[in-house]
C-alpha cells in the first residue's frame, strides 16, 4: 500500500526490481542527449550556417559597419576612398589598431582573388571572404558559451 501512495521508501517488490515501474535507480546518473564534443558540434554547424547566409545575403544595415571600419580599411588597402573624420589626424577619435587587425586577416585574402589590383569582382569577394570570417568567429564564440 506504500507502493500506490507514491512512497519511495516502500520495501522493493519484483516490479521495482525488475524495472517496470519506469523508475531509474539513483544510481545510475542520467545520460546527456548529446555529450559536450557532439553537442559543440551540432550548435557551431547550426551556428555557423546561420551566420554565413546572413552574411552572404544581408545589406548592410548601419553606417556604423561602412564608415567605422570599411571605408577606412578600403584607404589602408586600395589608397582611395573616403577617410571619415573619426580617423583623420585632426580629430582622431579612434585607433587604427582595429582596422589592421582586420586587414592582416584580409590582405592575404584579397592577394589571393586579385583584389590587391583593384579589380571591383575581387574586391567584393574580399567584403564577403571577412564578412564570412566574422560569421565563423561569431558562430564559434556562441557555440563555445551556450
Amino acid at each position: 500500500e506504500a507502493a500506490a501512495r507514491g512512497d519511495d521508501t516502500a520495501p522493493a517488490t519484483a516490479a521495482n526490481a525488475t524495472g517496470r515501474t519506469g523508475r531509474r535507480p539513483a544510481s545510475e546518473p542520467k545520460q546527456p542527449f548529446l555529450s559536450t564534443s557532439e553537442g559543440f558540434a551540432v550548435t557551431f554547424l547550426a551556428l555557423v550556417c546561420a551566420r554565413l547566409l546572413s552574411a552572404s545575403l544581408n545589406i548592410i544595415h548601419d553606417c556604423d559597419e561602412t564608415y567605422n571600419y570599411w571605408e577606412p580599411l578600403h584607404y589602408i588597402m586600395y589608397k582611395s576612398g573616403f577617410q571619415t573624420w573619426e580617423y583623420s589626424p585632426e580629430f582622431a577619435l579612434r585607433s587604427y589598431l582595429y582596422i589592421i587587425i582586420h586587414y592582416v586577416f584580409v590582405k592575404p585574402l584579397a592577394l589571393l582573388s586579385g583584389a590587391a589590383f583593384g579589380t571591383t569582382a575581387s574586391k567584393i569577394a574580399v567584403f564577403f571572404g571577412l564578412r564570412s570570417g566574422f560569421a565563423v568567429a561569431s558562430a564559434f564564440t556562441e557555440a563555445t558559451f551556450v
